[in-house]
């Protein structure tokens, strides 16, 4: 059921469920914690978990998800609480009691802001070497935000997209979310993907990924996709992966008119 409609049965009616009124989209995040806690009637311990485990490892989520997808009285074991808010077991146990002592004895943000710093460092946030591997190189320099893993397709990172309508708790892209540049794996340069691309015809689809790249506004997708449309010597597919709320197949002109009508 999309957000905002109500459900319906088969012959049109509507089911028992409630219509869920339309509301415009908001993302909250670690300082919008204890608004949250109170709503889900979470104890204090529980907000003070969340806490620690946020300031590591980046918190989202929308008043969707907490206000129609969590039961309260199912936390903590609610599926959509797990998956979408901070988990103590995110962290390695003495990292997590770490961060747990200095929020509790209100240490300043800078200090706390120093201890996650520490704690990343010794993370892995690109596993497999991607930002070393699989790197194409136009003109003999390296494109940034790009991978070519396969022979037949690129993966492209747009930096507009390297968001999410909601961080989930498993998610190793962690290091796309916490503001820092030097560990983001994204790219601005549409020209770059165009030239790419028409330099190697072995191509046949570019996949958007992220974050989830459909948070984009149609106009921003268009600049990175009609310009593939024009540059390609055949008629390939490409395609959007995402954890958002559409994600599908495109192939060539078709899907770029109808993203546009949708998103007007």
């Amino acid at each position: 059921m999309a957000f905002g409609q109500a459900a319906y049965g088969m012959g049109g009616e509507p089911t028992t469920r409630e219509a869920t009124v339309m509301k415009k989209f908001n993302a909250n995040t670690r300082n919008d914690l204890p608004q949250i806690a109170e709503k889900l009637r979470l104890s204090s311990d529980q907000l003070t978990d969340m806490k620690a485990v946020s300031v590591v490892l980046p918190f989202r989520v929308n008043d969707y998800v907490f206000e129609q997808l969590i039961d309260p009285g199912s936390i903590p074991n609610d599926p959509i609480f797990q998956l979408t808010f901070p988990q103590r077991g995110m962290l390695e146990e003495d990292d997590f009691r770490r961060m747990r002592d200095l929020v509790v004895k209100g240490a300043s943000e800078a200090e706390i802001r120093l201890a996650a710093d520490k704690i990343r460092g010794r993370l892995n946030p690109h596993p497999a070497g991607q930002m070393q591997l699989n790197v194409p190189s136009l003109g003999g320099e390296a494109v940034g935000g790009m991978q070519h893993k396969y022979q037949e397709t690129v993966l492209f990172f747009p930096s507009q997209g390297q968001t999410c309508h909601a961080y989930c708790s498993y998610c190793f892209q962690w290091a796309q979310f916490v503001g820092d540049a030097d560990l983001k794996f994204a790219s601005r340069e549409a020209d770059q993907l165009v030239n790419y691309v028409r330099d190697n015809p072995q191509v046949s689809s570019v996949l958007f990924t992220g974050g989830d790249p459909m948070v984009m506004k149609t106009s921003v997708l268009r600049r990175y996709i009609e310009p593939l449309l024009t540059a390609e010597p055949a008629q390939h597919p490409h395609r959007h992966q995402g954890a958002g709320l559409l994600a599908v197949p495109f192939h060539r002109g078709r899907r770029c008119r109808r993203l546009s009508a949708a998103h007007r």
